[in-house]
């Protein structure tokens, strides 16, 4: 039985999750199940001459810091046919573990093209700061005398709600 490929990649979980799909577009790779939540995806690779069903494998990211580590998995995809006999394949030599590795490369390898997603704790502490320097944008206006009492308060109210 075939282990598991993996590769630790620099960049967050987000971000290489939007490579991971991105390969397997350009690799004309049907998508079986997607869960950005879970950090999943399921994809089959399509027939070759090693497989009459291609390979259906699963990538899972894990987020270790700044890096994140990419998991492939899977197996030979599920089928039959009168063509095939009804059955499904018992042997594909060793497909699964070089479509991982070349799925794997080709993430490594288009990681950097890919705009930073942030990630949603990344994107509070954003807005937060954001707001925090509009407010003290805005007491600095009225300080100033640019702004009354009241439109201080209706315009720090409109950001806290927003």
């Amino acid at each position: 039985m075939a282990k598991n490929l993996d590769k630790t990649l620099k960049s967050n979980p987000e971000t290489v999750y939007e490579a991971c799909r991105k390969v397997i577009a350009d690799s004309g790779y049907s998508i079986i199940n997607s869960n950005k939540d879970d950090l999943t995806l399921s994809f089959n690779t399509g027939r070759s001459m090693s497989s009459w069903h291609g390979q259906d494998l699963t990538v899972t990211l894990f987020a270790d810091g700044d890096v994140t580590k990419a998991v492939v998995g899977g197996s030979i995809a599920k089928g039959g046919s009168a063509l095939t006999g009804g059955g499904s394949q018992v042997f594909s030599w060793g497909e699964k573990d070089k479509l991982s590795k070349k799925f794997l490369d080709s993430v490594e390898t288009i990681l950097p093209t890919i705009s930073k997603v942030a990630s949603v704790k990344e994107s509070s502490v954003i807005s937060a700061t954001n707001m925090a320097e509009e407010i003290k944008s805005l007491f600095a206006l009225k300080e100033a005398g640019v702004l009354t009492e009241d439109e201080f308060a209706k315009a720090k109210a409109k950001l806290l709600n927003n």
